[in-house]
């Protein structure tokens, strides 16, 4: 399966939400999910962040962060997306996927914050810079082990 994983940004806060279902279920995390069969990779993004929160953007509004694998794994992975908003939404929004909220990004980064995605505070401070990785995390269940990380080969999708 393909994902997408998207981060809207307005300012110095992180529109995020905290999902009601798996994975990561009771987390805070960016939005995004399944691409469909067919579906180009920023169509998806696109549909995922107007679903989930009802902003529009185009194609131009979107960012490609890098992609992530982990294991253990099923041959799935995930592309990392930034958007930047012009217009703050108003919050919180209670949606079918969770809660939408604005949170800092002082404290989605902090690494004693237990709050958010495990993962999040290893890649997230590199997809606010210019430089694209691609990301691996290795778990133990629900335990992050290890994220390894290199410069991206392909710096857009």
């Amino acid at each position: 399966m393909i994902y997408t994983l998207g981060f809207i940004r307005y300012q110095d806060e992180m529109l995020l939400i905290n999902r009601l279902k798996q994975p990561w279920k009771g987390c805070w995390n960016g939005v995004g999910g399944k691409i469909e069969p067919k579906e180009p990779i920023i169509d998806s993004i696109l549909r995922e962040v107007k679903e989930e929160t009802g902003i529009v953007l185009t194609k131009a509004d979107i960012h490609y962060k890098g992609k992530m694998t982990w294991e253990p794994n099923d041959g799935s992975f995930l592309y990392i997306f930034l958007m930047d908003v012009k217009e703050k939404l108003k919050t919180p929004i209670v949606t079918d996927e969770g809660i939408l909220e604005w949170r800092k990004i002082e404290w989605i980064i902090d690494p004693n914050n237990l709050g958010v995605a495990n993962n999040i505070p290893y890649f997230l401070p590199d997809v606010l810079t210019d430089i694209i990785y691609d990301y691996h995390c290795i778990f133990d269940g629900n335990l992050l082990k290890e994220v390894r990380k290199q410069k991206a080969e392909v710096s857009h999708v």
